[in-house]
């Protein structure tokens, strides 16, 4: 209640008031636990798909996204999948929804996530920007997959990974190319008939 009270700059007995409001209507359910009262939407309740959908259609988690990384100085890349902003209504999610090339504290990430996403199951990858050297030089066909495929948006680039990658599939298709085996040409049947 009080950090509802801070971020709506209400009166914490108001906020109290309405929330036993919204129980008592069968909106909220609450239970009590080392003396706090926690307070949970009702999925049972028949305006519960209304709510969300308000909150899925006004809500954009990318900005928070954006706003949390760009603080993050040690991320040379960020790239998100495109259905990303729709979580809630996605058939085939992605195999990464986030890819991040750079060092972050993952559980400090995976926080973050939980909460602007509303609790939706966020997939995300993080790798080092020696890791991603490793992986491309064998040829890793998840990383070269997520950085070329073209849903998936980079918002953050400051290793020119593109042009990176972009000369390394160059690279292991010339090898490829060479190390094919020759066809020996054929001039049919040896034999006499």
């Amino acid at each position: 209640m009080r950090e509802l009270s801070r971020d709506l700059d209400e009166q914490i007995n108001s906020i109290r008031r309405e929330l036993i409001n919204l129980e008592e209507l069968g909106i909220l359910k609450s239970k009590t636990a080392d003396n706090k009262k926690i307070y949970t939407i009702n999925v049972k309740s028949p305006i519960y798909e209304g709510i969300i959908g308000i909150f899925r259609d006004n809500y954009d988690p990318i900005s928070p996204l954006k706003e949390f990384l760009s603080n993050r100085r040690n991320i040379q890349v960020v790239s998100i999948h495109q259905s990303l902003s729709d979580i809630g209504k996605r058939d085939n999610p992605p195999k990464v929804d986030i890819l991040l090339i750079g060092e972050i504290d993952r559980d400090e990430f995976a926080k973050f996530l939980e909460k602007n996403f509303m609790g939706k199951s966020v997939k995300f990858a993080i790798i080092t920007e020696l890791e991603l050297e490793k992986r491309l030089s064998y040829d890793d066909k998840l990383i070269t997959t997520l950085l070329t495929d073209p849903d998936m948006e980079i918002i953050r680039d400051k290793i020119n990974i593109a042009e990176t990658v972009a000369v390394k599939l160059r690279e292991i298709d010339t090898l490829r190319s060479s190390q094919a085996p020759k066809k020996k040409p054929y001039y049919g049947s040896r034999r006499a008939w």
